[in-house]
């Protein structure tokens, strides 16, 4: 991944978690985002474009896994 790629993937989970991963009030569209943006380096099913609705754990596990 590269360090665009990297920040892009950090800039769409801080707008969609806090620091203390709670998701934010952040709407919708921010959470279809993440999930476009995470589908790019996973082929697990992180959550449904057309909704938002997220699968919050396997987000945040693939998350640490790709930061790490």
């Amino acid at each position: 991944m590269s360090e665009k790629e990297l920040q892009e993937l950090k800039d769409a989970y801080n707008a969609v978690f806090d620091q203390n991963g709670a998701v934010k009030g952040c709407g919708r569209e921010k959470c279809i985002h993440l999930i476009k943006v995470m589908k790019k380096h996973t082929s697990e099913d992180v959550g449904n474009l057309k909704t938002g609705m997220m699968d919050i754990e396997t987000v945040k596990r693939i998350y640490k896994s790709l930061v790490a």
